[in-house]
């Protein structure tokens, strides 16, 4: 869709199609057209950083793409993932990708915030989102919830870090998929990611409750 919407492409596909269909394909084309432009607002969408900065999603991808973490300070799950994320941040710097923390967290306080990203040592970006405007945005529901984006801003993958938790407040001995990293890989070697979308499992985002949720 990202290359039918501009205004040769629509010419060339009226041309090929006739004049018997053009104007429901039109209508068709700016309405796809312009729910692609609202739902790529967020990647512009500045929010405010601990460090009392305004970046955005666009500003913090690095050649390769960007992992948009979305965290709650409370939420049992995602302090349980701390170590995998610090994981995922090392291992994946050196070839291209980087990390953000976004907290969706209505009443977000900086530095309880602050103090959470420095009890776990995250060493990468955090960002508020109080009023939930680039969580709705994206479509976020849960914490922890990754999205795995590319240097354009596309959504390659969503969803679950992996399947360690499968429902509520129950996890496996043993991880067996890992959904972000055969994600990372596959978009690293140009290849399509093997699964593009699961359910997270963890914090109801806006309510702070466990969400059942999750993978068999």
């Amino acid at each position: 869709m990202k290359k039918i919407c501009n205004l040769p492409n629509i010419l060339f596909f009226l041309h090929r199609r006739g004049m018997s269909i053009v104007p429901v394909f039109v209508l068709l084309t700016l309405l796809l057209c312009f729910d692609q432009a609202q739902s790529q607002n967020w990647w512009n969408k500045k929010l405010r950083t601990v460090q009392e900065e305004y970046v955005a999603p666009s500003a913090l991808t690095a050649e390769n793409g960007l992992i948009l973490l979305f965290m709650d300070p409370d939420c049992p799950v995602t302090q349980k993932y701390g170590a995998t994320v610090r994981e995922i941040y090392h291992e994946y710097k050196s070839q291209g990708i980087n990390v953000a923390a976004i907290y969706p967290v209505v009443d977000a306080e900086v530095t309880k915030i602050s103090k959470f990203a420095e009890d776990y040592q995250f060493p990468f970006p955090h960002l508020l989102d109080p009023k939930l405007q680039l969580t709705k945005a994206i479509r976020a529901t849960i914490t922890p919830e990754v999205f795995l984006l590319d240097a354009e801003g596309n959504i390659l993958y969503q969803g679950a870090i992996d399947n360690w938790f499968y429902e509520l407040g129950r996890y496996r001995r043993v991880i067996t998929r890992r959904y972000l990293k055969d994600a990372l890989q596959a978009h690293l070697r140009d290849k399509p990611v093997p699964t593009a979308r699961t359910e997270a499992v963890g914090c109801m985002i806006g309510t702070g409750m466990l969400e059942h949720s999750g993978h068999h």
